[in-house]
């Protein structure tokens, strides 16, 4: 047994530890300690499971803070060290380490890392404007083909974006390249952009629209290729559902049909739309009413009265590019309705009916 005390003795003395072990303490050789020190953040926050790197002519392992951001080097000779001081989510540290019985415990806060983010902008063909406000849209050629063909339709969708805003359902303002008329809104095909509910509140308008939103469609100037366009709708009595207040199905349906042409008169300087379209829409009313007959009997009436629509639209553009930013644009509207049977339906007969011609014949000319 003594033998073996002596070579551990031996053995300890030959490796030159700094350390040596008394009563379960840990007591360094004279000229040597331990340091200590605590890692924060900027607030005071404690930082557990920090690294602490100590460099000097050895090589040693790296420390790592406890739970309470502190930590204790092993025996070192008295001297001055460099520790560097590493978190996640911080910036490195580097400061002077003191050895010795003089030596103070290292306080050490660490800055939040700064963290560099690059955002890309997204292309103008994405739908999204610089224009754009809270609750605006604006409808590109994309987005705008996929509304309705149909004149009516097409107007009705609008009116829906435009109340998405929080208007009046179908009391938006709709303008056509500035002007604010009743007549028909241009084809689709000679459409460029269409803003929905821009800024209402804009100096650039007359007036707020109080009772709902704005709709402002702006058709294409300087074509270069020549587009044309042939088309029809139909929709016979068939198709259609019964009225359940009718006697019996009615003759409903509704006809559409027209062509569009629209190109360049002087390649990328002036172009010409013009554009015919005839709707014939087959309506009807149901009289539900009692009437006297010759003996002064009452006598129930009950009928299907036909109210038809025939609509004739027609439109034509001129446009000329005064400058890359200047373009004079000249627009003549026809708009021609005729309404047979108006006011008939439910205690109203057909007797009473009348019928209606509207027509509306209208010359714009803008420099925009």
């Amino acid at each position: 047994m003594q033998l073996q005390n002596t070579i551990a003795a031996a053995t300890l003395l030959l490796s030159g530890v700094l350390c040596l072990s008394t009563a379960g303490q840990s007591v360094c050789r004279e000229h040597s300690s331990t340091a200590a020190g605590q890692v924060m953040d900027a607030s005071g926050a404690v930082i557990e499971n920090a690294t602490v790197s100590i460099e000097d002519s050895s090589s040693r392992e790296p420390l790592h803070t406890a739970r309470d951001g502190r930590f204790t080097t092993a025996c070192l000779p008295d001297g001055t060290y460099t520790a560097t001081i590493e978190a996640d989510g911080f910036e490195t540290a580097t400061r002077k380490l003191e050895v010795g019985p003089a030596s103070h415990p290292l306080a050490v806060r660490l800055k939040v890392l700064t963290v560099n983010t690059e955002v890309d902008a997204a292309p103008e063909d994405s739908g999204v404007s610089a224009d754009d406000i809270a609750g605006s849209r604006t409808l590109k050629t994309a987005d705008i083909s996929q509304l309705a063909d149909d004149p009516d339709e097409f107007s009705r969708q609008l009116q829906v974006l435009a109340a998405a805003a929080g208007g009046a359902p179908g009391a938006a303002i709709v303008t056509v390249d500035g002007f604010q008329n009743g007549g028909q809104i241009p084809p689709k095909s000679a459409i460029a952009f269409i803003r929905v509910n821009p800024d209402l509140f804009s100096a650039e308008y007359a007036r707020p629209p109080y009772r709902g939103g704005r709709v402002e469609i702006y058709t294409k100037p300087g074509q270069a290729k020549y587009h044309g366009a042939l088309f029809t709708t139909q929709s016979a009595g068939f198709m259609n559902a019964e009225d359940p207040f009718s006697p019996g199905r009615a003759a409903i349906g509704k006809q559409r049909y027209g062509f569009e042409l629209s190109g360049p008169i002087a390649k990328n300087r002036s172009d010409f739309a013009l554009a015919l379209e005839h709707r014939q829409i087959s309506q009807f009313a149901v009289v539900d009413a009692v009437t006297l007959n010759s003996a002064g009997a009452e006598t129930p009436v009950s009928a299907n009265v036909a109210a038809p629509r025939s609509l004739w639209e027609t439109s034509a553009r001129f446009g000329y590019l005064l400058s890359p930013k200047n373009n004079l644009t000249a627009t003549y509207t026809s708009n021609v309705n005729e309404l047979s049977n108006q006011g008939v339906g439910g205690n109203v007969l057909a007797e009473a009916g009348y019928n209606t011609n509207q027509s509306e014949q209208v010359f714009q000319a803008a420099n925009l």
